[in-house]
């Protein structure tokens, strides 16, 4: 029979979970206040802290790009294609040449029209003034036709470029179009290019291009130039979008609909009427809301995800790697730090790196090993750069799916012809001078996939013999390092899959736009890289675009400077409790999927394709394949008006290329001025600024990104005196017992 005291304890246990279990529900109380049929609760930001700010060029909390501000067209990356969203067409009427026209009746919320205006002032800031900020038309000069007509005119420059070319690839070389003059220097040859500085992709770019209210901005720059612009909170932010900021606090921001949106007649209006975006303070915290349906839709690391499919949720495939790859992480070396300036080591690293072993461990084979080249054959737009290198690949490697092998006997015997052996017997190699030879992989604290990659890196570097280690500071001194060139190996970002790369991509990393590589791009400024990576982005022809790639490849594999890892994980997930419809491998109406992906399509997409649960969900019109712009078309239209001009007999001029942004996955924006100066053997010196403005995707493009941190008291407070209350009834009653 029970004892009293247990009769006394069940019901006082069972009140207080009926008290306390409210009080740790996972979603902020407003945030719970709405009703739930009507609303989308997403998770974007892990650990994050809003503070309700929209300002492009300061802290632009989640949801400024794709529910406040529009871009003039979303680009669809799984189906190739372009959503008209402010534009409603653009026709190329030249090589240089683009006419873009917006809709008539496209308006800011405050009613003023969205006009020429708005998109060449905001362009202008952005690649004029600021050198950051939204997607811009960058490489381009903007003129106003009339209020709703745009053109957009391509900057092109032409100088000549000197380049050392080793004698493995000078027969190679001696093929491309924008050979001018080569001179033979002991075994090496000095080669004369005629580069473009001019990426052709920017036409592509010029359609994503995010404008902001002249009206708002211009007399904010005019009286209190850029300082001004950013510091500029937008609190009442005059939007483009359908949704209305209700409400902020530092763990949620919660939007409305714009029932009086301009484009409902034309877009009809999103399903819900909510949309609460919550930042959990931590992964485990969120996947939980996740698989009780107290969340909808996510973008979060789950360990064995398949096994939340039996509470509605879903990714993108049903079964693995279960998640899409989006962009590329490469491994980069300090190649200005012996011995990584020598190849041999670099290429024992390469060998030496558990690949597959990563993959499984670490990432739950959630993702694949990337290919030698950083092209993501996932897609059908890499797949067929790395068929066109096959035969390379299978020379280099040994591989004919282009994949770096794991081969610790070969890393051991480069190595040891590098001269890098264990000279005093202590079990460590040592260079050939007797100095140790130490190595440091290091990654900021908190990036827990990549300090277990590091780790298991560093495991397999110590089994050939070197003296590895790692090395996790936080953000800011990690940070501090690599700009001053204090490391030896380290990960980081890239440019994402579109449509630029993996020629974006490649220049990104070699020329050191993403900020990682000065190394890299020093070794290299008067190498042969700089003209072939600039020609893949100016050449519009397939065929010499992969000229230009072959010869790179064997260039990258000789030298192999940065380390192709694995391609990133595009996390994905949703759960169908309350609503229904989300792309998947099924219904893949639109790619990037993930909440945070920049610059926000999938915010703006989604919500006006699914649907309450019980209901069908249907496709609106304008997001059926016929209504969109198809990127091949348009691409084509480019290559015939290229092809239609001499591309390689314009006489050169001294010119600045311009700015290129890269879209990445880093928490900040930051440019990163590079000069490189190239002498000309035709008595001539040229000095080219490398295109360095790195545009921001994750959390915010900010340039300060303003965290609060905000303690909420009511609820350990009223848990505190919930507990304290049960100690003294249970100390009571034990002590009359």
């Amino acid at each position: 029979m029970p004892s009293p005291l247990k009769k006394t304890l069940a019901p006082l246990m069972l009140l207080t979970l009926l008290v306390v279990a409210p009080l740790l529900n996972i979603i902020p109380t407003h945030a719970q206040a709405l009703p739930r049929d009507q609303t989308l609760y997403v998770v974007a930001d892990i650990g994050g802290a809003y503070v309700g700010a929209f300002n492009p060029w300061g802290t632009a909390d989640r949801g400024t790009y794709g529910l406040l501000y529009l871009p003039l067209f979303y680009y669809d990356v799984i189906n190739d294609n372009f959503i008209p969203v402010l534009a409603k067409s653009v026709e190329l009427v030249g090589p240089y040449e683009m006419i873009i026209h917006l809709r008539d009746e496209a308006t800011w919320s405050d009613g003023t029209p969205i006009t020429a205006d708005d998109v060449i002032f905001t362009n202008y800031l952005v690649t004029q003034v600021l050198y950051y900020g939204p997607p811009a038309c960058w490489g381009f000069t903007l003129e106003k036709i009339d209020n709703k007509t745009i053109r957009a005119v391509k900057n092109v420059g032409w100088s000549l470029y000197d380049a050392a070319v080793p004698p493995t690839i000078i027969d190679d070389v001696k093929e491309l179009p924008n050979v001018v003059n080569i001179t033979q220097q002991g075994n090496n040859y000095v080669v004369t290019f005629n580069v473009t500085w001019s990426n052709t992709y920017d036409y592509l770019g010029c359609l994503q291009m995010i404008p902001f209210p002249a009206h708002i901005i211009r007399p904010l720059f005019e009286q209190g130039g850029t300082d001004a612009l950013r510091q500029w909170r937008n609190d009442n932010p005059v939007y483009s979008g359908p949704w209305r900021v209700k409400e902020v606090s530092a763990s949620y921001i919660i939007y409305e609909r714009d029932d009086n949106w301009w484009g409902k007649n034309t877009f009809g209006l999103p399903k819900p009427k909510y949309i609460a975006i919550i930042a959990y303070r931590d992964n485990p915290t969120a996947n939980l809301a996740l698989q009780t349906g107290d969340v909808d839709w996510g973008a979060m690391y789950i360990p064995r995800v398949w096994e939340m499919f039996g509470y509605g949720v879903g990714t993108w495939f049903k079964h693995p790697p279960y998640y899409l790859a989006d962009g590329i992480s490469p491994l980069y070396l300090n190649v200005a730090k012996p011995p990584l300036n020598n190849s041999l080591v670099r290429k024992a690293i390469a060998y030496a790196i558990p690949y597959k072993e990563i993959i499984s461990r670490v990432w739950m084979n959630y993702t694949k090993q990337m290919s030698a080249i950083f092209a993501n054959d996932l897609f059908p737009q890499g797949a067929k750069y790395v068929n066109a290198i096959k035969d390379i690949c299978v020379a280099y490697w040994g591989t004919e799916d282009c994949r770096i092998p794991t081969d610790l006997d070969k890393a051991k015997q480069l190595l040891d012809q590098a001269g890098i052996i264990d000279r005093n017997g202590d079990g460590w190699r040592d260079l050939p001078d007797g100095t140790p030879f130490k190595l440091t992989c290091s990654v900021p604290y908190g990036w827990t996939d990549a300090m277990m990659a590091c780790t298991m890196i560093v495991e397999n570097l110590r089994k050939i013999g070197i003296n590895a280690e790692t090395y996790f500071p936080d953000y800011s001194t990690w940070w501090g390092l690599i700009s001053q060139g204090a490391y030896d190996l380290t990960m980081g970002w890239d440019g994402g899959t579109d449509f630029a790369n993996p020629f974006a991509n490649l220049a990104g990393m070699f020329l050191n736009w993403y900020g990682f590589s000065a190394a890299v791009s020093n070794a290299m400024q008067n190498y042969v890289a700089t003209p072939l990576l600039w020609g893949m982005l100016y050449y519009v022809d397939e065929n010499v675009k992969i000229q230009f790639l072959r010869v790179f490849a064997k260039l990258h594999f000789e030298t192999m400077y940065v380390i192709p890892l694995w391609y990133g994980v595009h996390w994905y997930e949703y759960n169908t409790k309350y609503w229904v419809g989300f792309p998947d491998e099924t219904n893949p109406y639109f790619f990037p999927v993930a909440p945070w992906a920049w610059p926000g399509g999938p915010l703006f997409i989604i919500p006006f394709a699914i649907a309450k649960a019980g209901e069908t969900p249907t496709l609106p019109a304008w997001l059926r394949p016929e209504n969109r712009l198809s990127r091949a078309d348009l691409w084509r239209k480019v290559v015939e008006a290229y092809l239609g001009i001499a591309q390689t007999t314009t006489a050169p001029t001294t010119t600045s290329p311009s700015p290129t942004p890269i879209t990445t996955t880093s928490p900040t924006t930051a440019t990163m001025p590079q000069t490189i100066t190239a002498t000309v053997t035709i008595t001539q010196t040229t000095t080219v600024t490398s295109p360095t403005t790195v545009q921001v995707s994750t959390v915010t493009s900010v340039t300060t990104t303003v965290t609060q941190t905000v303690t909420e008291w009511i609820t350990p407070i009223v848990l505190g005196v919930v507990l304290l209350v049960i100690g003294f009834i249970v100390g009571y009653l034990i002590k009359r017992k």
